[in-house]
Parts: C-alpha cells; sequence; structure tokens
C-alpha cells in the first residue's frame, strides 16, 4: 500500500478532466426540470507521483 503524503508541500503535478454522458432509461424530473441524460465530470489529480 502506498504512503499518502499529506500537507502543503506537495504539487500537484498533472489534473486530467474527463467528462461523460449517461442516458436515463426514461426521462426523470423533480418538479421544476426534466431530463434524459446524466452528466459525469470525473477529475484525476496527480501529485507526490501518486494519482
Amino acid at each position: 500500500m502506498a504512503r499518502v503524503r499529506s500537507g502543503a508541500d506537495v504539487a500537484i503535478d498533472q489534473i486530467e478532466v474527463s467528462a461523460y454522458t449517461i442516458p436515463t432509461d426514461s426521462p426523470e424530473a423533480d418538479g421544476t426540470f426534466t431530463w434524459d441524460q446524466n452528466t459525469l465530470a470525473l477529475v484525476q489529480a496527480s501529485a507526490g507521483g501518486q494519482r
């Protein structure tokens, strides 16, 4: 298991961002808005040799 360094002495080396659109099985609503898909934003940061 990798050790995790804590504190402000670890600089972020890289950030990777991906976005995915996932359709719903049928339209959904919350009483104010209707939608037929969800969007997932995935953000991965690398710092101190760890991802």
